[in-house]
């Protein structure tokens, strides 16, 4: 069964300003520090304070004590921010990676930063049209030999990207098992629906479970939102410490 949206006829071309976190030493740092930080991002469309105040606090990523491949997933985030871009991330866990520390629990992060109107019309405020896509950098070699980026500037320019071109599916299971009831739900939808209205006061959900399951969970909920309201609504699909819980939506 598929949502009432229409069904693009073929892959869709969308632009996407972009910024790159991750852990770098200070020789790598366009500010000369090391640590957690963004090290790229578009600064033509991409407002600095919207970057540190919005993107940025979102982009934490606490794995469980045992990091391991089998229990520490890609995290994937959807968010509206204050100008009314769309943001849509992935979070990669850098299992092998250690600090000069020799730290562990690493990680690199890649938003991609939508134009809200463009991301409406050849979208439908689909954020799956791009994380099925894939198009997500997930260590710094990538990025560092993608064009037109210079390692040690913080620039790094806009990308086009091909989206999937499938609409949103509603499986006839309605709720994926395991992570609510059919009555929980039911009111996860009446509040996401409820999220346009003005002046709504944000609502914020946490469901434990699989994040991967949590992901197809949230598929099944925005194919349920008209596309208008979806925007209105925010996923991170996260696992919160050693709980194994996603962060909510």
């Amino acid at each position: 069964m598929q949502s009432s949206e229409s069904q693009p006829s073929e892959s869709p071309v969308i632009s996407a300003a972009q910024v790159v976190y991750t852990n770098i030493e200070a020789e790598q740092s366009p500010r000369g520090n090391r640590g957690f930080q963004t090290v790229f991002f578009t600064t033509d469309k991409i407002d600095r304070h919207v970057l540190e105040t919005e993107i940025e606090p979102a982009l934490q990523y606490f794995p469980r004590s045992n990091f391991r491949p089998d229990n520490s997933p890609c995290e994937f985030l959807f968010f509206t921010l204050s100008t009314g871009q769309v943001a849509i991330g992935q979070i990669t866990p850098l299992l092998d990676e250690v600090d000069k520390f020799n730290r562990k629990k690493m990680l690199f992060a890649h938003v991609l930063v939508f134009d809200g109107p463009e991301f409406r019309r050849k979208l439908n405020n689909n954020p799956f049209a791009i994380i099925d896509a894939a198009p997500f950098f997930s260590n710094y070699a990538e990025v560092a030999r993608s064009e037109g980026v210079e390692p040690g500037t913080l620039a790094i320019p806009s990308v086009r990207i091909t989206a999937a071109a499938t609409a949103v599916s509603v499986p006839s299971e309605s709720v994926p098992a395991g992570l609510c009831t059919s009555d929980m739900f039911k009111n996860i939808l009446m509040i996401a629906s409820a999220a346009a209205m003005p002046k709504r006061e944000a609502i914020r959900l946490q469901l434990r479970g699989d994040p991967n399951a949590f992901l197809g969970f949230m598929r099944t909920v925005m194919g349920l939102i008209p596309p208008a309201f979806r925007t209105a609504c925010s996923f991170d699909t996260a696992y919160l410490s050693d709980t194994g819980q996603s962060k909510g939506v």
